[in-house]
C-alpha cells in the first residue's frame, strides 16, 4: 500500500471519528435550521434603556423599552458566542418620523415568545434602509416600525 493511500485512509478515519464524537451537536450546513440558531436566554424581561441606546444610537432617547437577550446556539459548545437582543422600543415622534419614509415593506420579525407577545397590533413596516440604520460593525439588525405609531421592533444579532 502506498504512503499516499495510507495517509488518505488515516485522514478519512479521523474525520469519521470526529463526526461520530460530535453526534447530535453536528450542524448540517445545508439545513435552514443551522442559519436560525436557537435563542438561549434567562427569560428576564428588561426595561433599562442604556444597553439598547449604547448599541443602537439611532434610537435616540427612547421613551420606554421592553426587551430580552441571550446567546445563539448551544451553550454546550465551546467558543465565542453570538448574542441576540429582541426589543420593543417606544421612540420619540421625531425618530419615528425619520424612519417612517424608509419603511417600504411589510415583515414579521423572528422574536422570542416573551417579546413577540408584547408587539402592539398594527402592520410592521421595514426595509433594508431601516435595517442599515440600526446595524453596526458588530450588530446586524432587522428593524421594524409599527405603522402609525412611535414603536420600533428590533431583532438583533451581534458580537
Amino acid at each position: 500500500m502506498s504512503v499516499r493511500r495510507i495517509a488518505a485512509l488515516t485522514a478519512a478515519a479521523a474525520l469519521t471519528s470526529l463526526s461520530a464524537c460530535l453526534g447530535p451537536l453536528a450542524v448540517d450546513p445545508t439545513s435552514t435550521a443551522s442559519s436560525n440558531a436557537q435563542k438561549q436566554g434567562d427569560g428576564a424581561l428588561r426595561t433599562d434603556l442604556e444597553p439598547l441606546t449604547s448599541r443602537f444610537p439611532v434610537l435616540g432617547q427612547p421613551v420606554s423599552a421592553q426587551w430580552m437577550s441571550g446567546t445563539l446556539g448551544d451553550s454546550r459548545l465551546p467558543g465565542p458566542s453570538t448574542y441576540w437582543i429582541d426589543a420593543i422600543v417606544v421612540v420619540t415622534p421625531e425618530v419615528a418620523a425619520e424612519l417612517a419614509p424608509l419603511a417600504s415593506e411589510t415583515g414579521t420579525p423572528d422574536l422570542v415568545a416573551g417579546v413577540a407577545e408584547l408587539v402592539p397590533p398594527g402592520t410592521l413596516r421595514t426595509s433594508e434602509q431601516i435595517d442599515a440604520r440600526f446595524s453596526t460593525d458588530t450588530w446586524w439588525v432587522d428593524a421594524y416600525l409599527v405603522e402609525g405609531s412611535d414603536t420600533v421592533v428590533l431583532a438583533a444579532r451581534g458580537d
